[in-house]
């Protein structure tokens, strides 16, 4: 899980570099689908780029939190592990549509590449979370 907080930590670098980059090219009009002048970009970007970070924080938070409720042997974690590891697979083979990557700039350049290297390390933890001498070591 530690590993999937450092690959977070990359994709959120190389995110909030292609979204500033995005959002200076929709300043000149090619990019985002709106119609916002560069006036009202330049206000916006401040906001998408703390969002981005306030979001990629959040995620990285999350993979140390379950790697220390896990490694504390709390059966809750190893679950909630698993359900996000759900969640995040249904994300990558397009469960949820593909409305999202026009929201946020960025993410149609490198969402699937993202979400590769964050689903691979999700799927060792969840293997080792349930292997039988892990389960042995969460119960009681």
């Amino acid at each position: 899980m530690h590993v999937g907080a450092a690959v977070s930590a990359v994709c959120l670098i190389v995110a909030l570099g292609i979204a500033a980059g995005d959002i200076a090219a929709a300043a000149r009009g090619r990019r985002l689908g709106y119609s916002l002048t560069a006036a009202r970009l330049s206000q916006l970007e401040p906001l998408i780029l703390t969002l981005l970070l306030a979001g990629g924080l959040a995620v990285i938070a999350l993979w140390l939190l379950l790697a220390r409720t896990n490694g504390r042997g709390r059966n809750w974690a190893r679950v909630l592990s698993t359900a996000l590891f759900g969640l995040a697979t249904a994300q990558l083979t397009g469960g949820f549509g593909r409305q999202g990557s026009r929201v946020v700039p960025g993410v149609a350049e490198f969402g699937l590449l993202g979400a590769v290297l964050a689903w691979l390390p999700g799927l060792a933890a969840v293997w080792l979370l349930w292997r039988p001498d892990a389960t042995a070591f969460f119960k009681p």
